[in-house]
This record gives C-alpha cells, structure tokens and sequence, in this order.
C-alpha cells in the first residue's frame, strides 16, 4: 500500500469538494429545520424524495461516577460493564497495566497548511438563492448534495484506512504536502476494568472506571439491576430538542438496528 490514493483525492481538489458539499448540506439542514419549525411539524417525511425530518428531545445527564460505580461494584459487576479513562491512572500504574493493555487502532490525519487551508464559507448570493427555496425544494437540494457528499466521504475514508498500512509511514510518521502534510495517528491504548481491579483493588477501579449507559439496559434486561437505580447518581442538567434530518434509508437502517438491540434485550430479559 502507499499513500497515492490519499495524496490524489487531496492534490485533486476531492478533499475540498467534500469540505464544500459538508458545509453546503449543514446550511441547508438548519434551513430546513428553521421552515419545519415554522410549520410547528414534530415529523415531516417528503416520500417521493425519500426524506425525512424530525425533532426529538433529548435528555443531558450529569453522573456521579464515583458514587455509580462504587454501587455497581457492591453488586459485583462493575468490571464487567466499565471502560477505563486512563487519564485518571498514574504513569506508574500505567506502567504496571502495559503488559495487560490492547494497542490503539491506527488512522492516518490529514492537516492543511496555508496553502491547503479551505474557505467553506457559502457566498450570500448562494445562501439567498438556498433561503427564497420553497421547502420541499430545500430537501431535494439537500438530497442530492447529501448523497455526493456521503459517496465522497466514503472514498475519502477508504483511502484513509489503506494509507494506514502505506510503506511511507514505515519510514516516517509524518509525511509533508504542498498542501499540508498526512501523519499516523492511534487512538487511545485501552485497558481492561477486571485488570485494574486485580493489579490495583477496587478504590482505583472505582475513581477510574466509566460506564457505557447502554451497557444498563442490557444488565436490567438481565435482572441485575433496576433503571430506576439511576436516579441515585444522575440528574437531568439540560432538555435539548435536536433536529434529524435523514433519507427513509437511513432510518430504516437504525429503525433494524433498534429493533434487534430491543430484541435481544428481551432474549436476554427471558433468560434471567
């Protein structure tokens, strides 16, 4: 593999089509939500366009992680639902932890310089012409710079996983452009909860350890504890309606998704 891929989509001016295709789609999603709103529509769906859009509340919690965990590690589970945020582990633990940690997962960014910085910024005249819009041809617009954008976006991300294995970055971890230059990059080294715990005890898993809030109804559809449980180490900080604006596709694809994750929680709530 090599990086030649990457360096054409970019050195091509791909890279900057899909940075304006991005930009473009945002502007007209807050467009056509701003008319939605108008309309005082919750969901909207143009069928013929195969669009689309909703408002859902959403709810922002704040935890006391410390006082959460430290219940789900008096019900003996803790390890087995946590994540560890390594930023709370000293560099002697860590140390101790390298022998038992799973490697990062490499990517490779791309970061522009002067010459390769991009000006995304819509003109007025094109912001006007979006505005004036009937809605439903907002959506149509929309659609179709949607679905250049996401084709774009995964060609861009498939020539970033190749460039990964790329016989440059055996030399360098850093490779320069006209344009600003590409460098190899590993997401964060992962440990396991059950390992703290052993090397270090339970005080330390409790400070460091995080949960995945889906991880809460899988063990409540197993009977090991209750949601309603929640309410001693959370609190709602904010109520936030968000805008979803989407192809029937796409929510058909997550509308499957949720319904084999409700599926197997009820699998998992008949065995308990």
């Amino acid at each position: 593999m090599t990086v030649s891929g990457i360096k054409d989509f970019i050195i091509n001016g791909v890279y900057k089509e899909l940075k304006l295709l991005e930009e473009k789609t945002r502007i007209l999603k807050l467009l056509i939500r701003d008319d939605q709103a108008v309309l005082e529509r919750k969901r909207m769906v143009w069928t013929r366009l195969g669009v689309v859009g909703q408002f859902q509340s959403h709810k922002l919690f704040e935890y006391d992680h410390e006082v959460l965990n430290d219940y789900l590690n008096s019900l003996g589970i803790l390890p087995k639902m946590a994540s560890i945020d390594s930023n709370l582990l000293t560099n002697e633990q860590l140390l101790d932890l390298e022998g038992y940690s799973t490697p990062g997962i490499g990517y490779v960014r791309y970061t522009p310089n002067f010459w390769g910085k991009i000006d995304c910024r819509v003109s007025s005249d094109k912001y006007n012409y979006y505005l004036t819009l009937p809605l439903r041809n907002k959506v149509k617009v929309w659609r179709d710079l949607f679905i250049k954008k996401e084709a774009l976006c995964k060609i861009w991300e498939k020539e970033r996983l190749q460039a990964v294995t790329a016989e440059e970055f055996q030399q360098a971890k850093k490779i320069s452009l006209y344009s600003g230059s590409l460098s190899l990059q590993t997401t964060p080294i992962k440990y396991q909860a059950a390992h703290v715990l052993r090397l270090f005890g339970s005080k330390t898993l409790i400070q460091c350890a995080r949960i995945e809030v889906e991880k809460f109804d899988e063990y409540a559809a197993r009977g090991y504890l209750k949601l309603s449980d929640l309410s001693l180490c959370r609190k709602i900080i904010d109520v936030q309606e968000r805008y979803y604006l989407m192809t029937l596709q796409a929510e058909e694809e997550k509308r499957k998704h949720w319904d084999l994750r409700l599926s197997r929680l009820s699998e998992l709530s008949q065995l308990s």
